[in-house]
């Protein structure tokens, strides 16, 4: 009876029960910020953070006004970039802003000794869901869609739409090659194919000429005795991919990951072509 009294909201591509109680939490959550808002208390006090957050986020004058200023000195970093060794630099400073880009990197359980945490590296940095989006002839038309999404965006933010229309290419192609030494979603699902322990010195050998070790230093993280890597090829592969792609290429992308990444909390016009992408199962932001 649910199913045939329920109708998917225009807003959402899906809707069952996860996504209703999501919606309740929202509610609940949106009328905490609130009641930060309007009742601040003393100023550094946990309501007056939330309150002082909550209202640059709604605030979208303010937003509009602001256009993508908060985020052209990221994009003027990554733009300014000259050789290929400073890559790494950016990539850890957008993994220290949680930007997915270029591999996934983190500390977690220990899936064979859960009562230790340790070090993760694995595949990542796409733009959609998993490799298959990028090979699959039924995900075709969402792969073509989410290139012209991409061309949106760089024109939004000044480029001509033939400068565009070649940067979302460069985008969609270098995440492509990066997908095809993915592992299935299936696959991921195994974990005796994502659970390959190796010592440091054998990971820095992976990522060949992208200095591993300075990226933990750029990090401040502590450097590890072991890592599990999620799927060797990947690793390899991204580096290759380091050596053999033009530096443009490299510098459309980490611009692409930061541009999506902030999409969200930038001005109007911004956010309702991210939304427009969503509905269509686009983009995830």
């Amino acid at each position: 009876s649910w199913v045939a009294s329920t109708e998917i909201p225009p807003t959402e591509s899906r809707w069952g029960s996860f996504n209703e109680l999501e919606k309740s939490n929202n509610e609940k959550l949106t009328d905490i910020l609130t009641h930060c808002a309007t009742n601040p208390g003393e100023k550094g006090s946990m309501n007056q953070l939330l309150g002082a957050y909550f209202k640059a986020f709604t605030d979208m004058k303010k937003r509009d006004s602001l256009g993508f200023a908060p985020i052209l000195p990221l994009l003027a970093e990554i733009q300014g970039i000259t050789r290929k060794d400073f890559i790494v630099y950016r990539i850890a400073e957008q993994h220290r802003e949680n930007i997915n880009s270029a591999f996934n990197f983190g500390v977690g359980q220990d899936l064979r000794q859960n009562e230790n945490n340790i070090t993760y590296i694995g595949q990542g940095g796409l733009g959609l869901p998993n490799r298959d989006y990028y090979f699959k002839e039924n995900k075709k038309d969402i792969l073509e869609a989410y290139q012209v999404h991409v061309a949106k965006c760089f024109e939004l933010l000044g480029n001509t739409p033939k400068e565009a229309g070649i940067r979302a290419a460069n985008v969609v192609s270098l995440e492509r090659k990066l997908a095809d030494s993915m592992l299935t979603p299936a696959q991921l699902r195994l974990p005796e194919l994502t659970y390959n322990k190796r010592s440091l010195k054998e990971v820095a050998e992976l990522m060949g000429t992208f200095d591993f070790r300075y990226y933990l230093t750029l990090l401040n993280a502590t450097t590890p005795d072991s890592i599990v890597v999620s799927h060797l090829p990947y690793l390899v592969r991204f580096s290759t991919l380091l050596e053999s792609e033009p530096l443009t290429v490299w510098k459309d992308y980490l611009q692409w990951k930061t541009l999506n990444h902030f999409a969200g909390s930038l001005h109007q016009e911004f956010v309702e072509i991210g939304r427009a992408s969503c509905r269509e199962r686009v983009c995830q932001y």
